[in-house]
C-alpha cells in the first residue's frame, strides 16, 4: 500500500452549533479526537486544517485557510500543497462514527483517480470521509477564480470513483455529523 498524507477539516466557523464544535466532548474525547484517531493509524504525514490558534499541538503541522470562509474547498485547497503524498485522506472533525473499515475502504480502491468517495444517505457524495489527489488543485483552482465553492461540482470536474456505502455494507450512521446541539445529543445517546 502506498503512503497516503491525512487532512482533518477542523476550520469551520461552527455557526449553528454556537461553540466550536471540534471540541465538544463525546465519551471523555473531543469530537475531533474520533477521526484524527483515524488518520493516525493510516497516513504517514497529518495536517490540521484550521486557524492556528485553534490547536496547541506540535505533533501535527496546523495549516490555515489560504483565503478564508470558502468552507471545506479552501481548507483542501489550503493543505494539499502541503502534503507529503500524493493523495490524502480528507476527514471532517464532526463525524465521530466514520469508520476505521471505511477508511481502509477508500485507500483500497485508490488507484490514480482524482478522488474517492462514497454515496451518503441521500445519495450525494460524501466529499468530508475521502481521498483527494494533489492533481485536483488546478482545477480548485478554477472553480474558485469562478466564484464557486461546491464540493459537488469539484466532484464532477474530477476524475472520481464513486461508491454506495450500503452496497459496500456500511452503516448509514457514518457520515453523522454534528452541526446542531439535537445532533450532538442524538451523538452522544448513540455511542452510549
Amino acid at each position: 500500500m502506498s503512503s497516503i498524507s491525512g487532512i482533518l477539516l477542523a476550520g469551520g466557523k461552527s455557526s449553528r452549533m454556537g461553540s466550536n464544535k471540534a471540541f465538544l466532548k463525546i465519551k471523555n474525547r473531543d469530537l475531533y479526537e474520533f477521526p484524527l484517531s483515524l488518520l493516525r493509524e493510516y497516513c504517514d504525514d497529518i495536517i490540521i486544517s484550521a486557524p492556528v490558534d485553534y490547536f496547541n499541538s506540535n505533533d501535527y503541522r496546523i495549516i490555515p485557510d489560504i483565503i478564508p470562509d470558502l468552507g471545506p474547498i479552501g481548507g483542501i485547497y489550503s493543505c494539499l500543497p502541503h502534503i507529503r503524498n500524493e493523495k490524502a485522506l480528507v476527514l471532517s472533525c464532526d463525524i465521530p462514527f466514520i469508520s476505521k473499515d471505511y477508511c481502509q475502504h477508500l485507500i483500497s480502491l485508490y488507484n490514480k483517480q482524482d478522488i474517492i468517495v462514497g454515496l451518503n444517505n441521500d445519495n450525494y457524495p460524501e466529499p468530508l470521509a475521502a481521498i483527494y489527489s494533489v492533481n485536483i488543485l488546478g482545477i480548485i483552482n478554477q472553480q474558485l477564480e469562478d466564484k464557486n465553492y461546491k464540493m459537488s461540482d469539484l466532484i464532477k470536474n474530477c476524475k472520481a470513483e464513486i461508491f454506495s456505502i450500503q452496497e459496500a455494507g456500511f452503516s448509514r450512521k457514518i457520515f453523522m455529523n454534528i452541526n446542531t446541539k439535537e445532533d450532538f445529543e442524538k451523538a452522544k445517546k448513540l455511542y452510549s
